[in-house]
């Protein structure tokens, strides 16, 4: 049976904390999320799950708590034993890179970024040099405003009772605030030139 869902889980998160960041991208930490991003789960379970000391994930969890990742959902007595259950603190949490600074002020992203343009060739977006610099940077802004965007509803509390329901209210507001954010139809209009350029060179 699907656990009730809970209104204290955020529907959308948007970190942008560097060391909240370097959390989720390491790989207990994230096996973590994975494991209570759907249900709550108790340490002993998670440490059972993953073969790892209760300890360990107890540390790993706190850390979490500590950059608002996780939630303490609830906790359950028997005798003088006492079961914390964690569950993630949003459904859908997002990375925004652009508090990242490296040596030389490089863009952290913008390695990602190229390589995400590159898996797009099988999809029928194979752009060329003279096009892929013009491209990327579009994503960068195209990607920044919709993460401030994605903040400007993180906080919305809808009423959870039908998660399904609630779950697309949320990305149907997205959509709509993309609609009329004239940044954002600006950035989809240079997309949109860019993407003619390409079929003209096909």
């Amino acid at each position: 049976m699907p656990e009730k869902p809970d209104p204290s889980i955020r529907e959308v998160l948007v970190v942008d904390d560097p060391e909240a960041m370097k959390l989720l991208l390491s790989g207990k930490y994230n096996e973590i999320m994975d494991l209570i991003d759907s249900h709550e789960m108790s340490i002993a379970d998670i440490a059972k799950t993953l073969k790892v000391n209760p300890g360990s994930v107890h540390y790993h969890l706190k850390e979490l708590e500590k950059y608002g990742l996780v939630k303490l959902v609830r906790e359950e007595t028997k005798g003088n034993l006492v079961k914390k259950y964690y569950r993630t603190a949003a459904r859908n949490i997002y990375l925004d890179g652009s508090r990242f600074k490296m040596a030389g002020g490089d863009d952290p992203m913008g390695r990602y970024r190229e390589q995400l343009a590159g898996l797009l060739a099988p999809f029928g977006y194979d752009f060329p040099p003279e096009l892929a610099g013009q491209f990327n940077d579009a994503l960068k802004r195209y990607d920044k405003r919709r993460k401030e965007l994605l903040r400007q509803i993180q906080d919305v509390h809808v009423d959870m009772g039908d998660s399904m329901l609630a779950h697309d209210a949320y990305w149907v507001a997205v959509r709509l605030k993309e609609i009329e954010d004239k940044e954002m139809t600006d950035i989809q209009e240079e997309i949109r030139a860019l993407l003619s350029k390409l079929r003209d060179k096909l």
